[in-house]
């Protein structure tokens, strides 16, 4: 085969591919996520097998599954309890961004400061906000559905030594293949660990912000 039908059958495959995954979005996105939940789970549970010398890895995962699951459940009571305060106080909150941003716009030597209102609801901010909670409302409809992916996985995981023998009859390979698995497994555990202490310095240095803001 000439690399001119080689190419155009790989740019074919590529096309084939990338239709696939956008028809399939619907689908593939709670998977995604499901994949996403159980590597952190997986990695809590080989970080507790690590530390603790007596418990097993089945203890270890159970444990690692009810700190991710309420620490979960914890993100949504206090993004609950924030939405409440927050609809509370909105008028308090309402008056100290508006004097924010009109000492914003008075150190830049600029007049007319838009209110929070204005910039909130013009169609950038409209548009903004149907996004999130567009993206909120999928997120919550498919919670059960990536739960029950999260089932499958942890129960397709202790099948997949033989699956492996399997597939791989000879030592050589199967040894290379389980490196590989074994090199993409830490690898994205290090870079969800990384992703995480990011986010929460993000979260610690966004509240000392709001607290300095005089916001609770």
């Amino acid at each position: 085969m000439s690399r001119a039908a080689t190419t155009g059958i790989w740019i074919i495959a590529t096309g084939v591919i990338i239709a696939l995954l956008y028809l399939g979005r619907n689908i593939l996105a709670p998977f995604a996520l499901a994949v996403f939940l159980f590597l952190i789970i997986e990695g809590f549970a080989s970080m507790i097998d690590n530390w603790s010398g007596f418990l097993k890895i089945g203890h270890a995962r159970f444990i690692a599954i009810l700190l991710v699951v309420g620490g979960f459940l914890g993100f949504l009571a206090l993004m609950a309890n924030g939405i409440a305060e927050f609809g509370r106080d909105a008028s308090e909150y309402e008056t100290k961004i508006n004097g924010l941003i009109r000492d914003a716009y008075a150190l830049a030597h600029m007049s007319d400061a838009p209110t929070l209102q204005q910039l909130i609801f013009n169609e950038t901010g409209q548009r903004f906000f149907g996004t999130i909670a567009n993206a909120t409302r999928d997120l919550s409809g498919d919670v059960v559905l990536i739960l029950i992916y999260v089932a499958f996985l942890f129960i397709a995981q202790s099948g997949w030594t033989q699956k492996l023998d399997n597939m791989f009859p000879g030592f050589e390979q199967r040894a290379q293949v389980r490196e590989i698995g074994d090199e993409a497994r830490r690898s994205i555990e290090t870079y969800l660990w990384t992703q995480t202490v990011i986010s929460a310095l993000i979260t610690a240095l966004t509240y000392v912000s709001l607290l300095a803001l005089g916001v609770k």
